[in-house]
């Protein structure tokens, strides 16, 4: 009874165990495959991002960027000459206007010229006729008074001319200082601009150098991960190869056990068959009990047998017992 229970509670355990031991291979044999799909998508990547093709187009973004910032500069100075441009057409539209205001020399002169003959032509007329009109140094006065007015006149159109031409002279030369201080101011805008483009460049370069120092940095990171991730994929071959040997060594123990078990048990049924054969060797004889034929091996302490319908030992029944037959209810 004993070992039969502790066949059973073998079996249990043998059971779990393999249960256990599948159940582990299934796991190894899924991080083995999750390794290997890892594996290629890292080299996928790699060989994408480092591929001549990747980068080119890098090489081509960073020169696209650098001409969007000429192209900005450049439109920056358009900007500026053209406003510069309306500004000094606007002022040659004032001094235009100004030159269109002033009254010629000529037309003074015919002023001047007309006045004359017109009082040359009355005092001939006066002469010719005989009827002096007014006295010699009447005439001589007036002629003069008027001259002098006409001359007074020219004298202050010509000054106002003067004044004009300098005015304009004057709006030349400050439009020429102006023109000149627009053109200091530009040299020092372009120098700044260009500094500031050397600047960018200087950042630029800057920038690139560390982008490379970065991608060294990275490409480093990433063979040190590789490194580390071919380290964690031996490790882990070798933990799958250790867990092999343990799996190996628990089936042999296992076969060793079950080998064991299977000695035990042809022992145990070597044991019952001899004991089978001892009873078997053991001789009987009929007897009589309350007129029923029955089979005994002794009349005072042996084992009461059934006699079966062949007339042959049957079931065991009973015993006797101090030479008294005592039959099992």
């Amino acid at each position: 009874m004993s070992a039969s229970i502790k066949a059973k509670s073998n079996g249990a355990i043998d059971f779990v165990v393999k249960n256990m031991k599948r159940d582990f291979r299934r796991s190894i044999k899924t991080l083995q495959s999750e390794m290997r799909n890892y594996q290629t998508y890292k080299e996928s990547y790699d060989f994408m991002m480092f591929s001549p093709v990747v980068q080119k187009l890098q090489e081509e973004i960073r020169f696209l960027n650098s001409r969007v910032d000429e192209l900005q500069y450049a439109n920056l100075q358009l900007m500026n000459q053209l406003s510069r441009g309306q500004s000094s057409k606007k002022r040659l539209n004032k001094v235009s206007e100004l030159r269109k205001k002033k009254v010629p020399l000529s037309t003074e002169d015919e002023y001047f010229q007309e006045s004359i003959d017109e009082h040359s032509l009355n005092i001939s007329d006066g002469v010719s006729d005989g009827v002096p009109e007014c006295s010699e140094e009447h005439i001589v006065y007036e002629l003069v008074e008027e001259i002098d007015n006409i001359i007074t006149e020219s004298e202050e159109v010509e000054s106002s001319d003067v004044e004009e031409d300098e005015e304009a002279a004057e709006a030349v030369e400050e439009e020429a200082a102006e023109e000149a201080a627009e053109a200091v101011e530009e040299e020092e805008a372009e120098e700044e601009a260009a500094e500031a483009v050397e600047e960018e460049e200087a950042e630029e370069e800057a920038a690139e150098a560390v982008e490379e120092e970065e991608e060294e940095e990275e490409e480093e990171e990433e063979e040190e991960e590789e490194e580390e991730e071919e380290e964690a994929a031996e490790s882990v071959e070798e933990e799958i190869e250790e867990a092999e040997a343990v799996e190996e060594e628990e089936e042999e123990a296992e076969e060793e056990e079950e080998e064991e078990e299977e000695e035990a048990e042809e022992a145990e049924e070597e044991e019952a068959e001899e004991e089978e054969a001892e009873e078997e060797e053991e001789e009987v004889y009929e007897v009589k009990i309350n007129g029923k034929a029955y089979f005994t091996t002794n009349e005072k302490s042996g084992v009461i047998y059934a006699m079966d319908a062949d007339g042959d030992v049957g079931d065991e029944v009973g015993s006797y017992v101090n030479g008294v037959p005592t039959f099992a209810k």
